[in-house]
């Protein structure tokens, strides 16, 4: 309600709706340097806590892997207690807190260069991580977009087949 956070200059800021208030919350190691990733290193995708006091976002730390080596990070909206949730470099993110703000549910869309979009699960603190994507789906089918229902006891996201053809 009274907080918005993006990512600016490779860095998590937080403002005011009315625009004022701007404060950099994070500063990333080497941020802005580049290398074979999409990105630059840097911190992306910061999502609010239900409660508006922490941020999850994910840092993209090793910039040689093509689909970018992030690693999924919580921090205070005033910059303090930054604290690392994985330790993988894989390419993952997108997180998304349930509404009792005690998990987090992201994508984890290639682990060692290797095209995945499953759906991972862990609590807020990090631990529990684990890959919630059903067995039953084929592995060409692709889990984006997670979110937790009103009350936290299901998940919601897309998905799709990717098919092609080599010529």
């Amino acid at each position: 309600g009274n907080t918005i956070v993006f990512t600016s200059q490779f860095s998590i800021w937080r403002i005011t709706p009315d625009g004022t208030q701007p404060l950099q919350v994070t500063d990333p190691p080497g941020r802005g340097e580049w290398g074979n990733a999409n990105l630059p290193k840097g911190d992306y995708d910061p999502r609010l806590s239900p409660d508006g006091q922490k941020i999850v976002f994910e840092r993209l730390e090793d910039v040689n892997q093509p689909n970018g080596g992030y690693n999924l990070f919580v921090v205070n909206i005033d910059g303090t207690g930054e604290t690392r949730l994985t330790n993988n470099c894989f390419s993952q993110g997108l997180a998304n807190w349930s509404h009792l703000g005690d998990k987090l549910v992201y994508v984890v869309a290639a682990e060692n260069g290797v095209g995945k979009y499953d759906l991972y699960m862990m609590n807020s603190d990090g631990s529990a991580n684990r890959d919630i994507t059903p067995n039953y789906f084929p592995t060409d089918f692709l889990c984006h977009s997670p979110v937790f229902s009103q009350e936290d006891s299901r998940i919601s996201f897309i998905g799709q087949w990717w098919e092609y053809e080599l010529s």
